[in-house]
């Protein structure tokens, strides 16, 4: 989803995406793009994909710090990855 060498800083990735309607050409950047898409995930599900794509965190510790078992980490992240695949494809058709 996100490099690491390229992840956006915890505060970005937990601000909500403030608009509505189609993308401007400021959110049609990757970053902003990627906020947006992020912004319609549960806040816990965003924390999951920040940790580990952003953060580069494991998943045994990204679980430990949320209380999960780490296999319901590994499954809402690899569930949410369809979703935002989608999601991007319809903002960039």
């Amino acid at each position: 989803i996100v490099r690491r060498e390229e992840a956006l800083t915890r505060s970005a990735w937990e601000q909500p995406y403030e608009g509505d309607g189609p993308a401007t050409s400021a959110e049609s950047t990757a970053p902003g793009l990627l906020l947006r898409v992020l912004s319609e995930l549960d806040p816990t599900l965003r924390l999951i994909i920040q940790k580990h794509d952003g953060d580069g965190e494991p998943f045994h510790a990204i679980a430990a710090d949320l209380s999960l078992k780490e296999s319901t980490a590994k499954a809402r992240y690899y569930r949410a990855l369809p979703h935002l695949r989608e999601r991007l494809r319809a903002f960039l058709h």
